[in-house]
């Protein structure tokens, strides 16, 4: 996922400033804390250097679950976390599920299964600045399994596909059974493509 704002705040780009950010709102509801990992922060930077030249919020596509932003002013690192969690509002517990407008940064911050966060940040070309975060293990499962199982069906066209998958971190031992033909999955690839590509390693939920 990805969002642009416009932002002049105190510089608040350390690591532990990173995890403090994400952490108060995990805490918010009762999920444990996120760790920095050097692994990942190294990953996000290198590919936030890539974004110097045009600034464009393109994901990686990379292992890691992601959450971008851009901003013009002083975007730090702390504001884009808050940013991106100011899309509560708009993420249904009961339904597991976004209502009225996105919610996929927010559930990204809160989904408890990403224990490891790392962060990067530069300065483009245009005077913007360009913020990753990027979580170890990815989160929003149930969104991954679906692109996983289109592309699985693309590729086998003539076989019958079956993906198990919990339907969310809240009720882990619900498990959602998805069986459709590849045919028909094929059929209705454009619908679940542009969804399942909008959030992919972006934002996830808990």
């Amino acid at each position: 996922m990805c969002v642009s704002l416009t932002h002049i705040s105190l510089a608040q780009n350390s690591p532990q400033d990173y995890v403090d950010a994400h952490n108060a709102f995990r805490a918010e509801v009762g999920v444990g804390p996120i760790n920095w990992n050097d692994t990942v922060a190294a990953y996000a930077q290198k590919y936030a250097e890539q974004r110097i030249a045009d600034c464009q919020m393109d994901h990686s596509m990379g292992p890691y679950g992601e959450n971008l932003a851009e901003g013009y002013g002083q975007l730090d690192g702390a504001d884009a976390v808050k940013f991106w969690a100011s899309e509560k509002p708009h993420y249904d517990f009961d339904s597991n599920s976004c209502v009225g407008d996105e919610c996929l940064h927010y559930t990204q911050i809160v989904w408890s299964t990403s224990v490891h966060v790392g962060c990067g940040r530069v300065k483009c070309k245009n005077g913007w600045l360009f913020v990753i975060c990027n979580y170890d293990p990815p989160g929003n499962i149930e969104v991954r399994s679906i692109r996983q199982l289109e592309l699985f069906a693309m590729d086998n066209p003539s076989l019958k596909v079956r993906n198990s998958y919990t339907s969310a971190e809240k009720a882990p031992d619900k498990v959602s059974e998805v069986e459709e033909t590849a045919e028909s999955i094929a059929t209705n690839s454009a619908a679940v493509k542009g969804e399942a590509d909008h959030n992919y390693t972006a934002m996830q939920g808990f």
